[in-house]
């Protein structure tokens, strides 16, 4: 089995930060797509804290698994 190791999501938002921008919702999943479309299992799970404007929030670390 091979495992293929990828972020979650290229940037972070606030909660309901960008809920009126449809295209920076859409661009915000665009690395769990390729998962969807090769049917391959896929998992995400949280990495780490990041720290940011004074929050942290989690960082998404996503794995793939072929076989």
């Amino acid at each position: 089995m091979r495992l293929i190791a990828s972020p979650v999501t290229p940037r972070r938002f606030g909660f309901g930060e960008k809920a009126a921008d449809p295209v920076a919702m859409y661009l915000a999943d665009l690395y769990t797509v390729p998962g969807s479309l090769a049917g391959i299992p896929t998992m995400s799970i949280p990495a780490a804290l990041a720290r940011a404007r004074k929050t942290a929030s989690a960082v998404g670390l996503q794995l793939m698994a072929t076989t």
